[in-house]
């Protein structure tokens, strides 16, 4: 069977996966689970609790500790009990050695005691934020909008509800969200990710499940048809599309269609901007040339749902 000759296969060629810490073996599973859904539920776990959503960088570690109110409030919370401290160490040790790092100078046996010292401070702080982060997949799950993009549901729809699953309080996320702590690109891509995965089970919420539409992300919106195209590979990031008229549309790495430096989330809303707000079908207004052949986005995609 597949499983088995992949296996067989694997014994030879190991495929390896990064989850942020560091490199695993897959399994035969893994892998046919990720060609045919995307990614594993194995791989989709250990994406969220990856660093690489949080950036704990000077300027957000600064943001925090200048926000009484926030740095008060996260205070009152057992995790976070002594984050003023490590804020200040953390800061103060960065400040010190920033002209040694720039200029490459070779640190002193204390200054890299000190350096150790704030990157442990550093990692601690990541890990308990990111215990928060991990509570956002059951958030997500609990909802029933999946148009909206995540942080527009947590401040508009469902506050309490978020306040339940993951402790933070409305004003106390704002401020995170302030201080530039969550990585909005690469929790785009985990929402994104995460939805997908759990589409199947979600297939009576929706009355036509083959239907084009827009799927929320953390910051961003993007057109679940014009995801599929690029996902299978008939479109690629930075491809640009055509128009009637010499209008042009470049294909972003969000998904997303820029038309004179603008983000639009759909083939139709670039079309509109293109075309001065004109009501248009922009599966049939926009064309590309690729592997498939020359064609409308509606021709292209459906050339991609055939068997």
């Amino acid at each position: 069977n597949d499983e088995q000759a992949i296996d067989e296969f694997m014994e030879f060629l190991p495929v390896l996966s990064f989850d942020g810490y560091s490199m695993t073996q897959l399994h035969a599973a893994n892998v046919i689970d990720f060609l045919t859904r995307g990614i594993s539920s194995s791989m989709l776990a250990r994406r969220w609790n990856s660093p690489e959503l949080l950036t704990l960088d000077l300027k957000a570690m600064e943001a925090i500790l200048s926000n009484v109110d926030l740095l008060a409030s996260l205070e009152q919370i057992e995790l976070f009990r002594n984050i003023g401290q490590d804020l200040t160490a953390m800061i103060s040790i960065n400040k010190e050695l920033r002209q040694k790092k720039l200029t490459k100078t070779k640190l002193t046996k204390e200054e890299r005691a000190k350096k150790d010292d704030a990157a442990r401070r550093r990692e601690s702080l990541k890990a308990r934020l990111q215990r928060f982060v991990t509570r956002i997949p059951a958030f997500m799950y609990l909802t029933d909008d999946r148009e909206k993009a995540v942080r527009d549901i947590i401040t508009q729809v469902e506050t309490e509800l978020f306040q339940k699953v993951t402790g933070l309080t409305l004003r106390d996320f704002e401020q995170l969200v302030d201080a530039g702590v969550f990585n909005d690109s690469k929790m785009n891509d985990a929402v994104w990710k995460f939805r997908s995965f759990e589409e199947p089970s979600l297939a009576y919420r929706h009355q036509d499940a083959n239907a084009p539409r827009t799927l929320g992300g953390w910051t961003l919106r993007r057109d679940e048809g014009l995801a599929q195209l690029v996902d299978a590979g008939v479109l690629a990031f930075g491809n640009v599309v055509t128009g009637p008229g010499g209008a042009e549309a470049l294909i972003t790495e969000d998904y997303g269609l820029l038309v004179d430096g603008i983000r639009q989330e759909s083939p139709s809303a670039a079309a509109s901007a293109a075309t001065g707000g004109v009501e248009t079908d922009g599966w049939k207004f926009w064309s590309a040339s690729t592997a498939y052949g020359e064609g409308t986005l509606a021709e292209l995609h459906e050339l991609v749902e055939s068997p």
